[in-house]
């Protein structure tokens, strides 16, 4: 996908999301998308790969996760609970601080599974709104599935069967709330 062509790719699906946002580019090997909750990041490996719809299914992904707040709400949940435990006596000592951090882990996979599986919903929607059509992220998962074989409990995202079976099975209709603070 050439320069220009991914700016016009990346203003359709932003204005579609209706966030105003940057996109950067990362060289990387790895076909892969993330947010930080301000920008979205996409490797040089990612677009040269996929064709312009699936590139912007994996973008309108990660506009998900801005719109839904999914960074700054879990991390903003997490370390309330951290300070919580940390603040009760009975948390000391090392193995106590070891338990409370694997349950953090614990708590930080559950919220990003569900997190993805809302990001995959926006994600399609905002495609579609950008005028890409239908079932681009289903499209887009399958495609680099290949590259995410090994699973371990401690993942962060669902496998891709989940994913898609989600998606398929998502009303037809969704609506989405866009809050701004003024």
């Amino acid at each position: 996908m050439e320069h220009e062509e991914l700016k016009k790719m990346f203003a359709r699906v932003s204005i579609a999301a209706r966030v105003k946002t940057s996109l950067v580019i990362v060289r990387g090997s790895q076909r892969n998308a993330w947010t930080d909750g301000k920008k979205v990041y996409v490797t040089t490996s990612l677009i040269e790969s996929l064709p312009e719809d699936q590139v912007a299914a994996a973008v309108a992904h990660e506009l998900g996760h801005i719109i839904g707040r999914h960074v700054p709400d879990t991390e903003k949940a997490l370390e309330e609970l951290r300070g919580r435990i940390y603040s009760d006596k009975k948390s000391e000592g090392i193995v106590s601080r070891a338990f409370i951090e694997g349950s953090i882990a614990v708590a930080r996979q559950y919220r990003s599974r569900r997190h993805e599986f809302e990001a995959d919903s926006i994600g399609e929607t905002l495609t579609k709104w950008a005028g890409y059509g239908s079932g681009k992220m289903s499209e887009t998962l399958n495609e680099i599935a290949s590259e995410h074989k090994e699973r371990s409990v401690l993942d962060s995202h669902p496998t891709t069967p989940e994913r898609i079976s989600k998606l398929q099975n998502q009303p037809r209709k969704i609506r989405i709330r866009i809050i701004r603070k003024t």
